[in-house]
């Protein structure tokens, strides 16, 4: 079981000096420089693959990107959570928690840990709304069909295969539409 913190922080978009400087295109997202935390320089990776190794990376909102213009999630800015080791989540607010807007860097960015309910909130009404409760493979399920329409009786792979609360293929549980299982999943416990 490995120990992780959740962060939420907001993204904003590249502006047109951000751009420059970054030698990346407009519009891409901006977010502090990860990068310079000593915990990454240690590790030899970069930002991005160090929380994936580490951690579970992004969880982005999906419901409201930097297109939308909502209450949660004003137009150019979409929120996401880290969810890393404690490590760097606290180095992460010592040196970005809240960065004050400037001429050289035009967005503030706002990142604050989060309680495991705090998490399982966003994760299940924002990161995983647009995802199914269940997923089917179709292929299995013509299989039955099929053997179903030949006459035959059902074998016991097939029932298995027909209830979502085994792993078997056919119609199973979607392990990373709510927290509770995405976490069991993929064994984690959130720590502060």
């Amino acid at each position: 079981m490995r120990d992780l913190v959740p962060i939420k922080i907001i993204i904003g978009l590249l502006t047109d000096s951000e751009s420059l400087r970054a030698n990346q295109t407009l519009g891409h997202a901006s977010y502090p420089d990860f990068n310079s935390l000593p915990v990454v320089q240690a590790s030899g990776l970069d930002w991005a693959h160090y929380i994936n190794t580490f951690g579970l990376g992004w969880q982005y909102d999906s419901c409201c990107g930097h297109k939308e213009d909502t209450v949660d999630s004003p137009f150019g800015q979409q929120f996401g959570i880290l969810i890393i080791p404690k490590v760097f989540a606290d180095q992460a607010i010592t040196a970005f928690g809240i960065t004050v807007a400037t001429p050289h860097a035009p967005f503030s960015y706002a990142i604050r840990k989060q309680t495991e309910p705090q998490l399982k909130e966003f994760y299940d009404t924002h990161v995983a709304a647009d995802q199914p409760e269940q997923n089917i493979d179709n292929e299995i399920l013509t299989s039955i069909k099929l053997h179903r329409d030949l006459g035959r009786v059902d074998e016991p792979w097939m029932l298995r295969a027909l209830d979502p609360n085994t792993d078997d293929p056919g119609i199973t549980k979607n392990k990373q539409k709510h927290w509770d299982d995405f976490k069991l999943l993929k064994g984690v416990r959130i720590v502060q």
